[in-house]
Protein backbone atom coordinates (compact mmCIF):
# COMPACT_ATOMS: atom_id res chain seq x y z
CA UNK A 1 0.00 0.00 0.00
CA UNK A 2 1.37 3.43 -0.92
CA UNK A 3 1.14 6.61 1.15
CA UNK A 4 0.77 10.25 0.10
CA UNK A 5 4.42 10.63 -0.96
CA UNK A 6 4.59 7.30 -2.77
CA UNK A 7 6.45 5.46 -0.03
CA UNK A 8 5.10 2.26 1.45
CA UNK A 9 2.81 2.93 4.41
CA UNK A 10 5.15 0.85 6.60
CA UNK A 11 7.96 3.29 5.77
CA UNK A 12 6.43 5.96 8.02
CA UNK A 13 7.31 6.02 11.71
CA UNK A 14 6.44 7.94 14.84
CA UNK A 15 8.97 8.50 17.60
CA UNK A 16 7.09 8.47 20.91
CA UNK A 17 8.35 9.75 24.25
CA UNK A 18 6.21 9.46 27.39
CA UNK A 19 3.13 8.63 25.30
CA UNK A 20 3.45 11.63 22.98
CA UNK A 21 4.59 11.71 19.37
CA UNK A 22 7.70 13.92 19.29
CA UNK A 23 8.64 13.27 15.66
CA UNK A 24 6.98 11.60 12.71
CA UNK A 25 7.86 11.11 9.08
CA UNK A 26 9.45 8.62 6.75
CA UNK A 27 11.85 6.15 8.30
CA UNK A 28 14.54 7.27 5.85
CA UNK A 29 14.23 10.97 6.78
CA UNK A 30 14.23 10.37 10.52
CA UNK A 31 17.19 7.99 10.42
CA UNK A 32 19.20 10.29 8.13
CA UNK A 33 18.47 13.54 9.97
CA UNK A 34 16.41 13.32 13.16
CA UNK A 35 14.84 16.65 14.15
CA UNK A 36 14.02 15.87 17.79
CA UNK A 37 16.79 15.35 20.40
CA UNK A 38 15.11 12.15 21.66
CA UNK A 39 15.14 10.66 18.14
CA UNK A 40 18.83 11.61 17.88
CA UNK A 41 19.50 9.92 21.23
CA UNK A 42 17.69 6.75 20.20
CA UNK A 43 19.67 6.49 16.99
CA UNK A 44 22.95 7.12 18.82
CA UNK A 45 22.14 4.26 21.20
CA UNK A 46 21.63 1.60 18.51
CA UNK A 47 24.08 -0.80 16.92
CA UNK A 48 24.56 -0.22 13.21
CA UNK A 49 27.31 -0.16 10.62
CA UNK A 50 30.48 1.42 11.98
CA UNK A 51 29.26 1.23 15.60
CA UNK A 52 29.52 -2.56 15.76
CA UNK A 53 31.80 -3.53 18.63
CA UNK A 54 31.81 -0.02 20.13
CA UNK A 55 30.24 1.10 23.39
CA UNK A 56 26.69 2.38 22.87
CA UNK A 57 25.72 5.89 23.89
CA UNK A 58 22.98 6.32 26.47
CA UNK A 59 20.41 9.03 27.07
CA UNK A 60 21.14 10.52 30.49
CA UNK A 61 18.52 10.71 33.23
CA UNK A 62 15.30 8.80 33.71
CA UNK A 63 11.91 9.17 32.00
CA UNK A 64 9.24 11.09 33.93
CA UNK A 65 6.14 9.49 35.45
CA UNK A 66 3.52 8.43 32.93
CA UNK A 67 0.77 9.34 35.41
CA UNK A 68 1.09 13.08 34.89
CA UNK A 69 0.13 14.97 31.74
CA UNK A 70 3.10 17.16 30.73
CA UNK A 71 2.68 20.95 30.66
CA UNK A 72 6.08 21.37 29.02
CA UNK A 73 8.56 19.29 27.02
CA UNK A 74 8.76 15.92 28.79
CA UNK A 75 12.24 15.33 27.39
CA UNK A 76 13.67 18.65 28.69
CA UNK A 77 15.20 17.21 31.91
CA UNK A 78 17.19 14.71 29.82
CA UNK A 79 18.00 16.93 26.84
CA UNK A 80 21.45 18.47 26.35
CA UNK A 81 19.90 21.31 24.31
CA UNK A 82 17.17 22.42 26.75
CA UNK A 83 16.20 26.08 26.55
CA UNK A 84 14.02 28.08 28.97
CA UNK A 85 10.99 27.77 26.63
CA UNK A 86 11.23 23.97 26.89
CA UNK A 87 10.36 24.21 30.58
CA UNK A 88 7.61 26.80 30.15
CA UNK A 89 5.26 25.20 27.64
CA UNK A 90 4.56 22.18 25.49
CA UNK A 91 6.29 22.78 22.13
CA UNK A 92 4.04 23.08 19.09
CA UNK A 93 4.10 20.43 16.38
CA UNK A 94 6.14 21.94 13.54
CA UNK A 95 6.34 20.77 9.94
CA UNK A 96 10.03 20.06 9.28
CA UNK A 97 9.61 18.73 5.76
CA UNK A 98 6.99 17.26 3.44
CA UNK A 99 4.96 14.78 5.48
CA UNK A 100 7.28 15.24 8.44
CA UNK A 101 6.79 16.96 11.81
CA UNK A 102 8.52 17.35 15.17
CA UNK A 103 7.45 18.73 18.54
CA UNK A 104 10.52 20.66 19.71
CA UNK A 105 11.50 24.27 20.39
CA UNK A 106 14.61 23.74 18.24
CA UNK A 107 12.41 22.64 15.32
CA UNK A 108 10.19 25.68 15.88
CA UNK A 109 13.23 27.95 15.58
CA UNK A 110 14.73 26.14 12.59
CA UNK A 111 11.60 25.51 10.54
CA UNK A 112 8.95 28.07 11.60
CA UNK A 113 7.53 30.09 8.73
Amino acid sequence: MRGEQGECVGDRVAVIYVGQIVEQGSLRDIVRSPAHPYAKGLLASTIHGAKRGQRLETIPGTPPSLGEKPHNCSFAPRCAMTQPRCLEQLPAKVEVGPGRAARCVLAEQAFAR
